[in-house]
């Protein structure tokens, strides 16, 4: 059986990116555990096996989230983005082939989402070490980490509708692309 782990960044008194829309504070931590809770559904009735790092408003180290990811075949990072840009970020291990990042790719621009960039980051100095830990230290065998939006432009409404959306670009994505052995 396909095993997931999905982590909703941030949590606790760590709030990530925030941003105040329409009288109200718009949190990453908040809606990358609704999104992550929402994927994690959508992955179970697809037949998988699905965890989450953490499934209430908890702060968590990164090393927490990373022990967890041992004998995954998929790890999934769910952040939002700032920096007054606007698009969809996916960023892959310098050590994966990339097949589940460009499958992501191609499921958001095929829904018309604007995909900023798709590749591995690597250190400046060190082309074989991945600039984010989550990825670098992740024992999964396919890591992937998702910046859905940035908080501080117009991605902002676009974040706050198409949740259903992404869980399915999410869920197609991986399960078109993984292969477990029995």
């Amino acid at each position: 059986m396909l095993r997931i782990l999905i982590n909703p960044a941030h949590g606790g008194n760590d709030l990530g990116h925030r941003s105040f829309q329409a009288y109200s504070l718009i949190c990453e931590k908040d809606y990358v555990l609704r999104l992550s809770q929402k994927q994690q559904e959508s992955l179970k009735e697809a037949g998988a096996q699905v965890f989450l790092t953490r499934d209430r408003d908890v702060a968590m180290s990164i090393p927490s989230r990373l022990a967890m990811t041992d004998q995954m075949d998929v790890f999934i990072s769910n952040h939002l983005n700032m920096g007054r840009k606007r698009g969809i970020e996916i960023y892959y291990s310098v050590h994966s082939d990339g097949k589940l990042a460009n499958r992501l790719k191609k499921g958001f621009e095929e829904k018309g989402f604007l995909v900023r960039q798709c590749h591995a980051r690597s250190m400046t100095n060190d082309k074989n070490e991945d600039y984010y830990p989550l990825l670098k230290d992740s024992k999964a065998k396919e890591s992937v980490m998702i910046m859905y939006g940035y908080v501080d432009s117009d991605d902002i409404s676009r974040l706050m509708t198409c949740e259903n959306e992404y869980t399915e670009i999410v869920t197609d994505a991986i399960m078109q692309t993984q292969t477990v052995q029995v």
